[in-house]
């Protein structure tokens, strides 16, 4: 073989590594960083008013590309406020991707009316999940100072914007 040849068939083999490679680039990272590649999306079913009550209201949607196994948790947060409000408890995941959160009581039933909030759909690894629930667990009984910033691990999925009432 001549050295010609043998460049050409180096070259060859070189090229056709870096195609396959960058071909499934997706499915690498996905695997390298222990996340799927699959598009995420999700959709706020209820509440469906921009107008909340005072009380008790349920979060619920759609979504694709989040499972039974993954945790989501619901964050809200004041508009123009720098504070974050994590809820209680995850929301669960049916097979299908519908999600339900826990009842969730937006701001202050006094003080808060007419204020505009965020209500927030992370998608959530031990991380969060640990700085969750040590900010409901450390905070004073009936005060909601909130976290100054989401933990390492949140990932934002999808938000509406609601009016306290």
């Amino acid at each position: 073989m001549t050295w010609t040849t043998a460049l050409f068939v180096l070259l060859g083999a070189l090229f056709g590594a870096v195609g396959t490679a960058t071909t499934n680039l997706p499915a690498i990272l996905g695997a390298v960083a222990g996340t799927s590649a699959a598009a995420t999306s999700v959709h706020f079913t209820a509440p469906d008013s921009p107008s909340v009550p005072a009380e008790n209201v349920i979060p619920r949607g759609t979504s694709t590309g989040i499972g039974p196994t993954d945790v989501i948790w619901l964050v809200t947060q004041k508009v123009g406020d720098n504070s974050f409000q994590p809820q209680v408890l995850p929301c669960t995941v049916a097979a299908d991707g519908d999600w339900t959160c826990p009842a969730t009581f937006i701001g202050n039933k006094d003080t808060d009316r007419g204020q505009v909030f965020d209500l927030v759909l992370y998608r959530v690894d031990g991380r969060a999940v640990t700085a969750f629930l040590n900010y409901d667990r450390t905070r004073p009984e009936g005060t909601y100072r909130g976290l100054a910033q989401m933990p390492d691990g949140a990932q934002e999925l999808g938000r509406i914007e609601v009016v306290r009432n």
